[in-house]
């Protein structure tokens, strides 16, 4: 709106706003010349190229602050595979050890470790972060142990219910095979059966 009151259309410069802020045409005051030479003279202007610059300079910086994070996220992943895989190697309580384990690796100056709690309502180390964690290194043990199997010349299969601590049974799946001309012996299923005659127990084991 003019000084006298009347209303005009006119344009502003959202880049030249924002880098150089000022009372001049373009970003405090609009440009009431909607003509194409108007707008391509600004357009290579000095002000516009150097805002132009600007702009793509913080975007550059962002996006290698982003890659940056990005790396260091995936090394703090990678890091706390191998906390949890430590665990179940040396038969610890994974379940209960997993967090305090890795809090004292922080603690000791693993410095990827520190990465993993992105805001209090993200940290890689609550119990469904850690119930992935688990399941992806049981599927990554299982194809490997079923790819070999699989290729295996011949291979013997052992099946065995037993009972747990807590009386609920169990059926386990043991593989016994041939991988270049070397005996090895895999697990390869847990399941759990449902309460019911010894008889059922074959029904898991068809449809594992």
């Amino acid at each position: 709106m003019s000084d006298d009151g009347h209303s005009y259309e006119c344009i502003f410069c959202a880049l030249c706003k924002k880098w150089f802020p000022g009372n001049g045409v373009w970003t405090k005051i609009g440009c009431s010349s909607p003509r194409l030479d108007a707008i391509t003279c600004r357009e290579i202007s000095a002000q516009h190229q150097s805002c132009i610059s600007a702009e793509l300079n913080n975007a550059s910086q962002i996006d290698q602050v982003n890659k940056e994070m990005e790396s260091k996220e995936g090394k703090a992943l990678v890091d706390t595979q191998k906390v949890l895989y430590f665990l179940i190697q040396n038969n610890l309580l994974h379940t209960t050890l997993f967090k305090p384990l890795v809090d004292l690796c922080i603690e000791l100056g693993a410095t990827n470790l520190g990465y993993l709690n992105k805001a209090k309502n993200a940290q890689y180390t609550s119990p469904g972060i850690f119930g992935e964690f688990l399941q992806c290194q049981a599927d990554t043990v299982e194809e490997d142990v079923r790819q070999r199997v699989t290729n295996s010349e011949v291979f013997g299969l052992m099946v065995d219910e037993y009972t747990d601590v807590s009386s609920r049974k169990h059926l386990a799946l043991v593989a016994k095979y041939d991988d270049n001309e070397t005996i090895n012996l895999a697990f390869l299923q847990d399941i759990q059966l449902q309460l019911a005659p010894l008889t059922s127990s074959t029904h898991p084991l068809k449809t594992s």
